[in-house]
Formats: structure tokens, C-alpha cells, sequence
């Protein structure tokens, strides 16, 4: 994607905010939504330039930073949810699309 046209998105911001506990540490600082409406181009670039600093994290991620050969199956792992007290959204049978939903889903810094 052009870097001129990428946009930062409200899940990004929403994503950035929620990452920091105290507002003095953020880059967009107190006054994010005076930046943001005042110079949306400024903001979208710190936004954009955090976001690639601090890409999304998965349960997927994790797990398999421990367990690098953990089976995986068109790309997710091939484990019940159950097996790590997820919830299977087919009552007790798992499939691949309750796996992909429970192994991608982003997990937070204090998870």
C-alpha cells in the first residue's frame, strides 16, 4: 500500500490507547483528540509508526513461542480451544473455524 494513502484506524488508536496506562507515555500525548482533529495527518503517522513498533499479538503467537512445532493446520494451530478453556462454537465438537477464531483472536499486554 501506498505510505501516502495508509490510514491508521480507529481499532489502531483504540489498540494504542489501550497499550498505555498513564496518557504522559503516549505519543500522541494529553491532547489526542485535539491532535487528531486539529492535524489528523500528524496523528495518523504516529499512530501508523506505532502500530508497526508494536504489531498485533495472538494466542497463536504466544503458544507457539513456546511450542515453535505445535501442529497447525492452513496456518492455525490444530487444538481444540477447549483444551486451553476456550469455548467451542459448535457445542463440544471442535472445527477449524472455532480454532481460527479462538488461535487469532489478539490478546492484550496483561494477558
Amino acid at each position: 500500500m501506498d505510505k501516502v494513502n495508509e490510514k491508521a484506524t480507529i481499532f489502531d488508536y483504540a489498540r494504542m490507547c489501550k497499550f498505555y496506562d498513564d496518557c504522559d507515555d503516549c505519543p500522541l500525548f494529553l491532547k489526542c483528540s485535539a491532535l487528531i482533529a486539529e492535524e489528523p495527518d500528524k496523528a495518523n503517522e504516529i499512530i501508523l509508526k506505532w502500530c508497526k513498533e508494536h504489531p498485533v499479538e495472538t494466542r497463536q503467537d504466544r503458544l507457539l513461542k513456546m511450542f515453535p512445532k505445535v501442529r497447525t493446520c492452513n496456518g492455525v494451530i490444530d487444538i481444540c480451544p477447549i483444551s486451553f478453556g476456550g469455548k467451542c462454537s459448535v457445542g463440544n465438537k471442535c472445527c477449524s473455524e472455532c480454532e481460527k477464531e479462538y488461535w487469532l483472536a489478539e490478546v492484550d499486554k496483561n494477558e
